[in-house]
């Protein structure tokens, strides 16, 4: 035990598996993460260097934060260089293809509703014509099984034209009930 490496917090350090590190396959050099703040990976690090990492994250996250606000930046004058035209076609096209997807789930329902397969399942039907979603829905029914149909209700069960226990009605029976006369 005494031979072991010690973290800053006296437990023992663990060995790194080789695995963890993607290598590259040209030379089996270390591939670089993309991350620019792989997160606290300092241990039994000298403080110094510890020091000059947590500053070079900061500044790699203050730089993919700079990125990202200049190209929403360079996204607003593009859309500021577009015609009218230009912006109309778009909101046109992003139109066209919302209808179309509520067109598509619109039939969906339509013929899982047909088919008798529950509503919940209607999203799970494939096809991009009446015929192939049909086909679906069949294929579908086959392996779930054609849905129970609720059972009706028994008519010796429930409400009847008759006052139960010989009150006349729910009034006069409150009122039998909690020796109120009226």
């Amino acid at each position: 035990m005494a031979d072991e490496p010690k973290n800053p917090f006296g437990t023992p350090k663990e060995p790194a598996a080789a695995a963890e590190t993607p290598r590259d396959a040209s030379d089996g050099a270390p591939i670089p993460s993309r991350d620019p703040d792989p997160g606290p990976d300092d241990d039994g690090v000298d403080p110094k260097v510890a020091a000059v990492l947590s500053k070079e994250r900061r500044a790699a996250r203050d730089a993919v934060r700079r990125a990202d606000a200049a190209e929403s930046k360079l996204r607003e004058l593009d859309d500021a260089k577009k015609s009218d035209v230009d912006k109309a076609n778009e909101r046109a096209q992003r139109a066209e293809e919302r209808l179309a997807q509520v067109e598509s789930r619109a039939l969906r329902a339509e013929v899982a509703a047909a088919k008798g397969l529950p509503a919940n399942l209607a999203a799970r039907l494939q096809g991009s014509t009446r015929d192939e979603i049909e086909a679906d829905a069949d294929d579908l029914l086959a392996v779930v099984g054609t849905p129970k149909t609720p059972s009706r209700r028994d008519p010796d069960q429930g409400r009847r034209d008759t006052p139960a226990r010989g009150a006349a009605d729910m009034n006069s029976w409150m009122r039998s009930a909690t020796g109120t006369r009226i």
